[in-house]
This record gives structure tokens, sequence and C-alpha cells, in this order.
């Protein structure tokens, strides 16, 4: 009697192991079948927008080949000056570029001289330094076109002008004789129908000894 009781209980506890653990395979696979059906849902945030940061060159219009175009289309080694950088950078005469612009030199001491207003240029080693009459300069200089066929008031004083344009190497295809070295082309701003001035100065107080 004692132990039947004994082998049905024991049974009974098998069973009902047996059972408990097939539920919870069920339950188990339940719930991953329900993780893998579910839709997954991800919250993208947007990417915030970034400034667009390429800064674009501004054209810049030359006649070096005797045309409007534009300086980046021009097969030349030139150097141009807008009215805006030359009074940003306080030059006022063609002598004042020479420390802006490589490879040209631009004196204005000349010995014997007498005058900051010989020119002795030179562009790539190619110039004139004497100022005497009977030479030719090594690089030319134009205002609005017309050359300047001596160094002796070839340094001019900068007024209204709209650009200068420095070019390096031989120019004698467009600009003739006498700029094996190169070439230094001033334009003046073209006179418009409005009356207008500007002046600049500067002061100081003197204090007595």
């Amino acid at each position: 009697m004692d132990l039947s009781i004994a082998d049905g209980t024991s049974r009974r506890k098998i069973s009902w192991i047996a059972t408990v653990g097939a539920l919870a395979g069920l339950w188990l696979s339940a719930v991953a079948a329900a993780q893998g059906s579910a839709p997954v849902s991800a919250t993208v945030s947007p990417a915030p927008e970034q400034e667009s940061t390429v800064s674009q060159l501004s054209e810049i219009v030359v006649t070096a080949q005797k045309r409007a175009e534009n300086i980046q289309d021009v097969p030349i080694a030139i150097t141009a000056y807008s009215q805006s950088d030359l009074r940003s950078k306080g030059i006022t005469d063609i002598g004042g570029l020479s420390r802006l612009t490589p490879n040209v030199n631009l004196d204005t001491g000349s010995p014997f001289a007498g005058s900051n207003s010989v020119l002795s240029a030179s562009i790539r080693g190619i110039g004139q330094d004497d100022f005497a009459f009977n030479l030719d300069p090594g690089v030319g200089v134009y205002v609005d076109g017309v050359y300047y066929a001596r160094t002796v008031g070839a340094n001019q004083n900068l007024l209204d002008v709209e650009r200068i344009e420095i070019l390096k190497g031989p120019q004698g295809t467009l600009f003739g004789r006498n700029t094996i070295g190169g070439a230094i082309s001033v334009v003046t701003r073209t006179p418009r129908g409005s009356t207008r001035g500007r002046c600049a100065g500067d002061w100081r107080e003197l204090q007595p000894a």
C-alpha cells in the first residue's frame, strides 16, 4: 500500500514538472514569435542642416587681352587690383604695388633721378633701372591704353582708378615693344552722369617743446 502511494505521488510530480516545462516552452516560443512579427519602430532624428560654407570667388573682369573677360579665363600670369583693394591697402601710386605683387619690383628711388615720379620697374628680373631719356623701359606702363615711353613720370598717382592689371612675361604681341618683362595697365573709372567726390586725410596735434 505504501509503495503504491509513493509511486503514484512521484508520477504526479513528474507529470506536473513536465506540464510546467511544456507551458514554459510554449510561452517562450510565443514571446519569440511576437517579437519577430512585431514591426520595429525606430525614431530617426533628422540630421541638422549644415550651412553651406563654400565661398565663391567674385568675378574679376580684366582687359589683358584687349577684350573684357574673366580673369580666371585669361591664359596669362596676371595680378589685378580693384579700387577697393587699393583703398584698403593704402596704395596711392604705382610704386606702392611692389610690396603686394610677387616677382615685381617697382623702385621709385632711382639714384640721381631727383624725383619720385621716376619708376624703375622690373618683372621677374627683367626691366630698366636707368632713367636716361635714350633708354627704353623693359616693363611698359599704360594708362587707359596710352603708353608711357620713358621711366620719368611713369610712377603715376592712382586717382579715380577702377583697376590695375600687372601682366608678367613678354607682352609684345598685344602691347607692342618695350614689354619684354611685362606690362602694367592702369584703367581709370568711366565718367558717370552724377557728380561726386571723395577726400581723405589725417590730423595731428602739435605739442609745444
